[in-house]
């Protein structure tokens, strides 16, 4: 059985957000390689800060406001509801607190196992992005 097909504004987002990598780089980086590492290390940084805006209602307000005027191509593929990028980082946060039965971690192992963790949520939306780049129109 085939893999579900991603959502259309995964794919329109992904290939504006290589256009802003391009751009910056001035046209040099053309590889879907290295665009797409780039664009997953920012989504991930968009992930984080997003996440991060839950412990505040000012930021969260305040952060949904910039999204809704100044969309960008990171933010929409860190926070869109239709591509659930978020998903994939807390899934596996509840798996591994259910997998150890609940159980506290130190502040240091806690940190450990979320670099962990977006180390493994960034190779994931790597892959997913080479081969949105790498697909024809």
């Amino acid at each position: 059985m085939a893999r579900p097909a991603r959502p259309a504004t995964e794919s329109r987002a992904v290939r504006d957000a290589a256009e802003t990598v391009r751009a910056e780089t001035g046209h040099s980086l053309t590889a879907a390689d290295p665009i797409a590492a780039i664009i997953a290390a920012r989504v991930v940084e968009a992930m984080q800060a997003y996440l991060a805006e839950d412990m505040d209602p000012l930021l969260a307000a305040m952060g949904e406001l910039q999204r809704r005027t100044c969309p960008s191509p990171l933010d929409t593929l860190a926070t869109d509801p239709s591509i659930d990028s978020v998903a994939l980082f807390t899934e596996a946060r509840v798996e591994r607190v259910r997998s150890r039965c609940g159980r506290s971690l130190s502040v240091r192992e806690d940190e450990a196992e979320c670099r962990e963790l977006w180390a493994s949520v960034h190779a994931r939306l790597w892959h997913r992005y080479i081969r949105t780049l790498r697909r024809k129109r």
